[in-house]
């Protein structure tokens, strides 16, 4: 454990013990002093303080369990920074860029973990469009969404379908959430792919997404996985 970590722990451990437990820690110290005249006040006492540093110490350990395993990605970011090379410098950062300065984009990265959320346990492709169209209802400012279908690019024994939605936000950054559904790569949907933009469309992209040729093979079977991401980047989008 490195120093900053080991700091951290400590401040959560005195914060606990002294902090949310003051005025039990005040009684349990207030019996040991009368408990140098009354030996049961003097057990009592110890007893609770004992108790009151076993809580703390426990709690400290609860804390840094959730830090590990939480899906929330301010949570990640912070938890990731405490291990990097100067952790008191990088977690900085990230509350700087995640918290103070950057809500837009703290959104949608919420809304990515919100939509793995919701498909937990889902197979259906059904199920899949629905939570991302859900996601969509209210419409942003020079959005684009895409849905793409088609052999991964990045595994050869992969067959995807993903909804994309980019979205500019006042900090002149673009974000880009996705939503992939992942399926064995076979003959049947190895040559199968198509491509459709919003902004290529007079009619309702949904409609098109369920009336497409992916969509269409994909109903016909269960995904094996989803996959949920958020991406910022500067200046234009780019193919």
């Amino acid at each position: 454990m490195n120093k900053f970590k080991i700091r951290l722990a400590l401040l959560s451990f005195i914060t606990m013990l002294f902090i949310r437990c003051g005025i039990l820690f005040v009684i349990g110290v207030a019996l040991c002093i009368i408990g140098m005249r009354i030996n049961i006040c003097l057990i009592i006492g110890a007893a609770l303080l004992m108790f009151l540093v076993i809580i703390s110490i426990a709690q400290t350990v609860h804390t840094f369990s959730v830090m590990r395993t939480s899906e929330h990605p301010f949570m990640k970011d912070v938890y990731r920074a405490m291990n990097g090379k100067d952790p008191y410098t990088e977690v900085g950062k990230v509350i700087e860029d995640d918290i103070a300065s950057n809500e837009d984009v703290a959104g949608g990265r919420l809304a990515s973990v919100f939509m793995r959320q919701r498909l937990n346990g889902a197979t259906a492709i059904s199920e899949f469009v629905e939570v991302f169209e859900t996601f969509c209802e209210e419409k942003m400012p020079r959005e684009e969404l895409v849905f793409e279908y088609g052999p991964s690019k990045e595994n050869d024994k992969e067959y995807v379908l993903c909804l994309t939605r980019e979205y500019p936000v006042e900090s002149g950054k673009n974000c880009q959430i996705f939503l992939a559904a992942v399926y064995y790569l076979d003959d049947e949907n190895r040559d199968l792919s198509g491509l459709i933009r919003s902004t290529e469309l007079e009619t309702d992209f949904f409609d098109a997404v369920r009336e497409s040729e992916g969509y269409k093979y994909a109903e016909q079977y269960q995904f094996n996985d989803v996959r949920t991401g958020f991406l910022t980047y500067d200046g234009e989008k780019t193919e």
